[in-house]
């Protein structure tokens, strides 16, 4: 997976006289997707004359970032393997979970079984199989056992050798299948199924945010987090949509 080289800088509050702090923050792709994060921070960042310089990448390269002291704000999935080591070895301090992504149920563009206006996940299941049609299963890890254990028993569940990630789309799309994938990457793929989301526990991902511990902006980073945490940012968070999907709540708070 190629290094994501992007960063993003927001200049904000120019023209105050002072020199601007930066927070330097490593976040996940979906993080910064629309500029998502610096939208929320947008009233933190004026309110205090802040430069936001974000860089999307990776877990393993937030990882590293925050090892090297080379951020202050480290952003990552609570279930990402390295962040627990990162705490163990007093590189970043306890994390804290700030907003969680969607697991979407994907339909195809007819949604032949009506799941699209399903009130959760079971409901939208039992249409599935009550209609005859199939879903089929997307192999990543932390997706399986879930959208198993939502499809029981019955019905048509189908499984196939490399329906990975976009290549489960890829062949739902081609069969007329059903199928799962996190609402932020299929948005970025540019597909014609039509996604759908509930404010499920299991169907939440969350993100935990974390100081980076003896960097410059440590301070600075653990005043952003604890924003995060308020109404307005909550507010904030909650109201942010995807451009391909304007319809659907993009981020909730931690299940």
């Amino acid at each position: 997976m190629k290094r994501c080289l992007l960063a993003i800088v927001l200049l904000l509050g120019a023209g105050t006289g002072n020199a601007a702090e930066v927070l330097r923050a490593a976040v996940v792709p979906i993080v910064n997707q629309e500029h998502f994060l610096a939208r929320v921070l947008e009233p933190f960042a004026a309110a205090r004359g802040v430069t936001l310089q974000i860089t999307p990448t990776h877990g393993r390269e937030v990882a590293r970032a925050a090892r090297d002291r080379r951020v202050d704000l480290a952003i990552m999935h609570t279930r990402f393997p390295g962040r627990q080591k990162l705490i163990e070895d007093g590189v970043i301090a306890a994390s804290v979970e700030v907003f969680a992504n969607p697991i979407a149920l994907l339909a195809p563009a007819d949604d032949p079984a009506g799941v699209l206006g399903a009130p959760g996940a079971a409901v939208a299941m039992q249409r599935i199989h009550a209609h005859g049609a199939c879903v089929l299963e997307n192999d990543l890890d932390g997706l399986v056992m879930l959208t198993r254990r939502l499809a029981g028993q019955e019905g048509c569940y189908l499984r196939e050798r490399a329906a990975v990630g976009l290549e489960a789309v890829l062949r739902a799309t081609r069969d007329g299948h059903y199928t799962w994938w996190g609402l932020h990457p299929f948005t970025m793929s540019d597909q014609t199924m039509r996604p759908m989301v509930w404010p499920e526990p299991a169907l939440l991902r969350p993100l935990a945010a974390a100081p980076v511990l003896g960097a410059d902006g440590e301070a600075l980073a653990r005043a952003a987090i604890a924003y995060l945490q308020t109404p307005p940012a909550r507010a904030a968070i909650a109201a942010f949509r995807l451009s391909r999907a304007p319809d659907l709540q993009a981020w909730y708070p931690p299940p």
